[in-house]
């Protein structure tokens, strides 16, 4: 069953309400359980992707898993690739990617004339963990230091984020723990060729990484664990 979209479906007062959108997602799970079928509820990222589903954490820690669609664009606004991948999972691995294109197919005639739909059509070549480019794309240059400490840092918000308080103020922030931020880290970082030890030369990079960390990225304490998040997160 395809919710599309949850705002349109559930006219509760706020998306922002732990306790609204907790309901939202209990109501889809009372329906997975009583028709014995997968719902699917259609919801939409902000302008800021890395912050996740617009609205309350509740809508991403509810779910067992978390499909997200993405489109690159050229400044034109003309899309250039799609793809999709295993934000969250209680199933499966995530971070699982897949490219695809969209294929007009012939559904209908109505008054003699065709009726178009749009086929998913998946680039196989191009799935795996961490296998967002498509073929036509260079691959990307190894990540180094900083770079790769921002990369890591978004990566780990958008599919492990969760809500705090603002310790700087009002509102909320999305942040992260430092340890799922340095796994991500890990893999992505790429030291000088020449290295005796790559692992030891990765894990001193990340430390000093986190050590100059700046910009929107900060650092917060809850719950005794130490975590990343971003100024530019702060909300009411």
């Amino acid at each position: 069953m395809i919710i599309d979209t949850l705002i349109a479906a559930f006219p509760i007062k706020s998306w922002n309400d732990a306790a609204d959108t907790s309901k939202v997602i209990n109501v889809l799970a009372r329906i997975s359980r009583e028709l014995g079928v997968t719902v699917v509820g259609i919801h939409h990222h902000g302008k800021d992707t890395a912050r996740g589903a617009v609205g309350s954490f509740a809508l991403t820690a509810g779910p067992d898993i978390i499909l997200s669609v993405f489109r690159e664009a050229d400044g034109n606004e003309k899309v250039t690739s799609r793809h999709i991948t295993i934000a969250k999972s209680r199933l499966v691995e995530e971070g699982c990617t897949c490219h695809f294109e969209l294929e007009g197919v012939q559904t209908d005639l109505q008054d003699g004339e065709p009726v178009y739909s749009a086929l998913v059509k998946p680039l196989l070549e191009t799935a795996g963990f961490g296998k967002v480019s498509s073929k036509q794309t260079k691959p990307a240059a190894p990540k180094q230091g900083p770079d790769a400490f921002a990369t890591a840092f978004e990566d780990a918000l958008r599919s492990k984020g969760t809500d705090h308080p603002n310790p700087d103020g009002p509102g909320i922030v999305k942040a992260v723990p430092v340890a799922a931020v340095k796994d991500i880290f890990l893999t992505i970082y790429k030291p000088k060729t020449g290295s005796s030890n790559p692992a030891d030369a990765a894990r001193g990079a990340f430390n000093r990484a986190l050590k100059i960390a700046g910009g929107p990225i900060k650092q917060g304490t809850w719950g005794g664990q130490d975590w990343l998040y971003s100024k530019a997160d702060a909300g009411g």
